[in-house]
């Protein structure tokens, strides 16, 4: 009879993140980003302005943070992302009490829509739950 095998903690799991946070308004992120360096393997950082499909590639993330701006800036990624790397789990970031924004982002792909500013808690159980599915999605199927 086939071992059931035990899933890696959750804390290995984020320890080899790659996250990459994306701004849709310059250094309005880098206290998050700071957060986050001691519990992922690697954090980049770029702007929504200024994100090319080959700075996504070269980093390889896991899980892409990104900021929508008050004026929707950055929700034109989310499409884009999702379709050109399905296998990336993204994380919109909102302004908070702004459920419209929130429903298009989740209408558009997104697999989470947090505040702005998320609680550090939320945020990680947020990436726990991706990494979770995302690996499932990897893992063959047994027989």
């Amino acid at each position: 009879m086939d071992e059931l095998l035990t899933p890696p903690s959750e804390a290995v799991l984020l320890s080899q993140l790659r996250v990459l946070v994306v701004e849709a308004v310059p250094d309005a992120l880098v206290e998050l980003c700071l957060c986050l360096h001691g519990q992922v393997l690697a954090v980049a950082m770029s702007l929504v302005a200024t994100l090319q499909d080959e700075d996504v590639a070269r980093f390889g993330p896991h899980i892409v943070l990104l900021e929508a701006g008050a004026d929707d800036a950055g929700l034109e990624l989310v499409p884009h992302l999702h379709r050109t790397w399905p296998g990336i789990g993204l994380i919109l970031l909102i302004e908070p009490g702004c459920l419209e924004q929130r429903l298009r982002g989740y209408a558009m792909g997104a697999d989470h829509c947090l505040d702005r500013r998320p609680d550090e808690e939320e945020l990680t159980s947020a990436m726990q739950a991706l990494m979770r599915r995302l690996s499932a999605l990897a893992a063959p199927w047994a027989d």
